[in-house]
């Protein structure tokens, strides 16, 4: 038999076949065992195993109750041998499956209870966290506002020194892209990468067609617009890796790093292509001319960006909107 010491009163006969199922919290058992031959008495010896929690055979004599108490939930196999008369051990052991279930705590949906408490602190930590932060923020804002009004008041060369910084800022202010100075740094630093590491890099330069006519005609403020809308454009269809800079007026740069000529020249032209979407939205023809060059050997960076502008003359001269490949070195 198989006692629950929880509840003497529920007991089951074990056999060899099917599987006994606890609850979780029936961890401490009986069982109690006795010979088919019951004339036998105290000449016949037992030996058990509870495998999954004893580790070897346990010999116990003429003692006929096993006892485990607190046991894990999981799947058991009870184990028992006995000797004959004589004193031999059987071959075969009876075996006896049992299974105690799991705690409510430690099912999937407790599981799943657990990962979602867990997220909810983090949300409401991350929220805590995030409304002091902005409230430091705005503090910071408001002292910086402050601060600025007092030095404006009291040196007007501060203000002065501040308003050719912002002249010298790295941002063309009506596209948002990179300025040409920026675009200088940014042009010789990666050139210099590519030569020391040997790695391919290209530069597209290019301009919008006709575009002092359509200023001339439209105003600047609708040329403000189209420069606008390109340069959105533009950025759109760049990769992550690439530098786009307002290069002058009408004119813009491309970086393209760990780029062949090949690829930037596909890069470009799906760029060019994407332009016909800006004329539409604007209801004027809008089309630009690119001119592509690829770093090759140990040219130098004047070289490169003269190859790439030459380029450019070439496709304005052959009809515009197109593309042109840069010619190689001599």
């Amino acid at each position: 038999l198989l006692v629950c010491r929880e509840n003497r009163n529920d007991a089951w006969m074990l056999n060899t076949s099917g599987t006994i199922d606890l609850a979780w919290h029936e961890k401490d058992l009986t069982l109690v065992y006795s010979p088919v031959d019951l004339s036998a008495g105290d000449r016949i010896e037992f030996m058990y195993r509870l495998v999954g929690y004893d580790e070897d055979w346990k010999r116990v004599g003429h003692r006929r109750v096993a006892e485990y108490t607190n046991l894990p939930d999981g799947e058991y196999l009870f184990r028992i041998k006995a000797s004959n008369g004589s004193g031999e051990w059987g071959e075969d052991a009876a075996e006896y499956r049992i299974r105690i279930g799991v705690p409510p705590w430690k099912t999937p949906s407790a599981y799943v209870v657990y990962v979602l408490g867990g997220f909810l602190l983090m949300f409401s930590v991350y929220t805590v966290a995030a409304r002091r932060q902005s409230k430091a923020l705005r503090k910071a804002e408001e002292e910086r506002v402050r601060l600025e009004d007092l030095v404006r008041e009291r040196t007007s060369e501060l203000v002065q020194a501040n308003r050719e910084l912002a002249v010298l800022a790295s941002r063309d202010t009506l596209t948002g892209l990179c300025n040409r100075r920026k675009f200088d740094e940014t042009f010789a630093a990666e050139f210099f990468r590519a030569e020391r590491f040997d790695r391919p890099l290209s530069l597209a330069l290019g301009d919008i067609d006709q575009f002092k006519t359509l200023n001339d005609r439209e105003g600047h403020l609708f040329g403000d617009q189209v420069l606008a809308a390109v340069a959105e454009s533009l950025s759109a269809g760049i990769r992550s890796t690439d530098v786009l800079a307002r290069w002058g007026g009408d004119e813009f740069a491309l970086l393209m790093l760990e780029t062949g000529t090949e690829e930037a020249l596909a890069v470009v032209e799906r760029l060019r292509r994407g332009l016909a979407e800006v004329g539409r939205r604007l209801g004027r023809e809008i089309s630009m001319s690119f001119g592509v060059a690829g770093k090759v050997g140990d040219e130098t960076p004047e070289n490169l960006m003269h190859r790439a502008d030459e380029a450019l003359l070439r496709a304005k001269r052959e009809g515009r909107n197109r593309v042109v490949r840069g010619d190689f070195p001599e």
